[in-house]
């Protein structure tokens, strides 16, 4: 039985493109087959929509891939002029911007941080696209305000709502997991207006370049 790549994206825009590619073999790997998800907004709504994905026993997954837009946090780690940079990310948290401030906390017996395992595939479009690392932070808001996260020193930090709760949930059913990222926007007051001004191009140069990655030729 075949088992399933499945490219996973927050909404159809981010991943319509290679939604045209549905149900075909991967041209390196013909014995995976390529499957699209729409999760919806927001982190629960990620964590349902993939469980219940993965839940399906008789459709086995090879590994999950997701693909769309974050926002960059300030920060000095070396990102003068991001707008339009791929990035990736294994690296995933849940932190909301008053905890990153120093205004709450989060109880122990909470997970804030999960450390994915990338698969094949996954490493494959990394060398391909040849992007940076990020540390992922996904809040259940959108951030308004200019926050330094993480602290200097360390990778750059974006803001994406969907992502952790992919990596929650992929590794409660051991899968391979790994997040590509188009920035969209700088986090702060403007996030929203730049981030509605760029994730449509963005996201579909991100798609194109992905689906090259694989071997697909998107136009096809």
């Amino acid at each position: 039985m075949k088992k399933s790549l499945i490219l996973a994206g927050a909404f159809f825009p981010e991943i319509d493109i290679a939604a045209k590619m549905n149900g075909r073999p991967l041209p390196e790997f013909p014995d995976i087959t390529l499957e699209t998800l729409e999760l919806g907004i927001g982190g629960s709504s990620a964590i349902l929509c993939l469980q219940e994905r993965l839940l399906k026993i008789d459709r086995p997954v090879q590994e999950i891939v997701y693909i769309g837009s974050a926002g960059l946090y300030s920060g000095k780690n070396g990102v003068p002029d991001p707008i339009g940079l791929f990035s990736w990310s294994r690296s995933f948290f849940n932190q909301e911007i008053s905890v990153i401030e120093g205004r709450g906390r989060i109880p122990d017996q909470m997970r804030s941080a999960v450390e994915s395992r990338p698969g094949r595939i996954a490493q494959l479009i990394r060398d391909r696209l040849n992007c940076p690392e990020a540390l992922t932070n996904s809040a259940d808001s959108i951030t308004l305000s200019r926050v330094i996260w993480p602290p200097a020193g360390l990778l750059p930090g974006l803001e994406n709502m969907e992502a952790f709760g992919c990596a929650l949930t992929t590794e409660k059913y051991g899968a391979d997991f790994a997040a590509f990222y188009a920035v969209t926007n700088m986090v702060g007051p403007d996030g929203s207006d730049e981030w509605r001004k760029n994730y449509l191009s963005l996201s579909q140069k991100l798609q194109i370049a992905v689906m090259e990655a694989l071997g697909f030729k998107p136009d096809s």
